[in-house]
């Protein structure tokens, strides 16, 4: 497989996904089949209702990583979660 400018491609293998519809790959796909929805009614305080599409609640990051907590790296530990044994086959 070649990619543009001759850099040579690599086939995707394996993905993970957080969305508003579930915290993995398994709950968004389901939740893409059916008719469930990401959004819900929004949980900031606001002068008007809205709804929003926000991610379920995730775990805080194991205290080796608590000097990185933060909502994205709550995020990326939940995608790589996913991905480990993908990662570790490789």
């Amino acid at each position: 497989m070649r990619a543009s400018h001759g850099v040579p491609a690599l086939p995707i293998l394996d993905f993970s996904v957080c969305t508003a519809l579930g915290g993995g790959t398994a709950e968004t796909l389901a939740g893409l089949s059916g008719d469930a929805s990401g959004l819900r009614p929004c949980a900031l305080p606001l002068p008007f209702e809205t709804v929003c599409g926000a991610l379920p609640a995730l775990d805080a990051l194991p205290p080796s990583l608590a000097r990185f907590e933060s909502p994205v790296a709550r995020i990326v530990a939940r995608l790589f979660e996913e991905l480990a044994p993908a990662v570790r086959r490789a």
